[in-house]
């Protein structure tokens, strides 16, 4: 398989996540009166749940296309013959056909990555420290917004008090609008920047 492929995926997302943060900046400026601060918080909320569909999107498409570069882990993990004939679809069956899986936390996910992705074309592997650190912040945010459950509320909390110094609570939207989308393009670009960082001399 040509790794063009592998940029092409990375293009999109950066594409997908830079048209997201422009368009969240551009509502975020735009005056109270054409746009309130509830109506403001509801979209900019909206942008930050399809950033992180963008990025799973990516994520589930990386791990196939990086395993279909080399297939000996798979091959070897699942104790196939050496000759097996493992195609994209197949591999796609083999992973997501009969479990639901997310990578969205690379943290939890290394030790997937490891066992069925050869070590020259684990791009995870270059992603930095900070770089997980806000992905963690973004689902956070996210699991509150898909959620509202208590526990994912505290975690929420406990993320505005350690990285943030904000020991009163705020809903996703007034949080990421504040002083004119700061975090919101922070958090969200991080997403582009974690791709720069996978596909930088690949």
């Amino acid at each position: 398989m040509s790794k063009n492929i592998i940029l092409k995926n990375h293009v999109q997302l950066e594409q997908n996540i830079e048209e997201s943060i422009k368009y969240g900046l551009k509502l975020i400026e735009l005056k109270t009166e054409l746009l309130n601060s509830t109506e403001k918080t509801i979209v900019i909320e909206g942008l930050l749940l399809r950033a992180c569909a963008y990025w799973e999107k990516f994520l589930e498409a990386e791990v196939i296309y990086l395993i279909e570069m080399d297939k000996s882990k798979l091959i070897e993990e699942l104790e196939l013959p050496c000759n097996s004939v493992l195609n994209r679809k197949i591999i796609k069956s083999i992973l997501f056909s009969n479990v639901y899986r997310d990578f969205h936390d690379i943290d939890k996910s290394k030790t997937f990555f490891r066992t069925f992705i050869t070590d020259n074309y684990n791009l995870f592997k270059k992603l930095t420290n900070e770089q997980i650190k806000k992905t963690q912040t973004v689902y956070k945010l996210r699991n509150y917004l898909v959620h509202y459950s208590e526990f994912s509320k505290r975690k929420l909390q406990q993320e505005y008090i350690n990285n943030y110094k904000y020991s009163v609570f705020m809903a996703p939207g007034k949080f990421l609008i504040k002083s004119s989308g700061k975090y919101f393009e922070k958090l969200i670009h991080n997403f582009s920047i974690m791709s720069a960082t996978m596909k930088k001399d690949l």
